[in-house]
């Protein structure tokens, strides 16, 4: 699955959370290592110049207590199991990858098709791009994005002066 969405919501308390009081995390690199995966293969793997300096990003998994999930799922017909938020610093790029859903599946293996709409919590910048596939998105609203599921390669990168901010809401699709 892959669809572009736009949602009305208040993203304020992404933007206004504190990512310097939470560890930097960075995404696994995929590489030679996952070619007895199930998941999609990259052309060929990343190359070396993919590194800690230049992945890094902070990213929140926030108490579903403390979002309003019912608005959210509702707008996107989904029932969420998951949210986070990241923050991207100038200069940091999340390399080509597909989700695996790793915990999702361990979580409901009777859950067929997980997905992740990956949204963006402000208006674009100079600098910041996201790419789906071979779908390259610039100029966005705030509120706008993509949902993928294990399919769809995408990767993002901040070449600009300012933070960029997503929103992750994973789950899966209502009928």
């Amino acid at each position: 699955m892959y669809a572009k969405i736009s949602i009305d919501f208040d993203f304020k308390q992404f933007l206004d959370a504190k990512y310097t009081e939470y560890e930097t995390k960075s995404i696994r690199i995929w590489n030679d290592s996952n070619k007895n995966s199930s998941l999609p293969q990259l052309k060929s793997p990343l190359p070396d110049t993919y590194c800690w300096e230049n992945v890094k990003m902070k990213q929140i998994l926030w108490d579903l207590n403390k979002i309003d999930v019912d608005r959210l799922s509702k707008l996107l017909n989904m029932d969420i199991s998951s949210v986070t938020s990241i923050m991207q610093p100038p200069g940091s790029i999340i390399p080509p990858h597909v989700d695996s859903f790793f915990q999702l599946r361990k979580k409901y293996p009777d859950r067929p098709n997980p997905v992740r709409a990956v949204i963006f919590a402000e208006d674009w910048k100079l600098g910041h791009f996201l790419q789906c596939n071979d779908n390259v998105y610039t100029h966005w609203k705030c509120g706008d994005g993509v949902i993928v599921d294990r399919e769809q390669y995408h990767l993002s990168a901040n070449a600009g002066n300012e933070d960029k901010h997503t929103v992750q809401v994973s789950g899966f699709m209502n009928d």
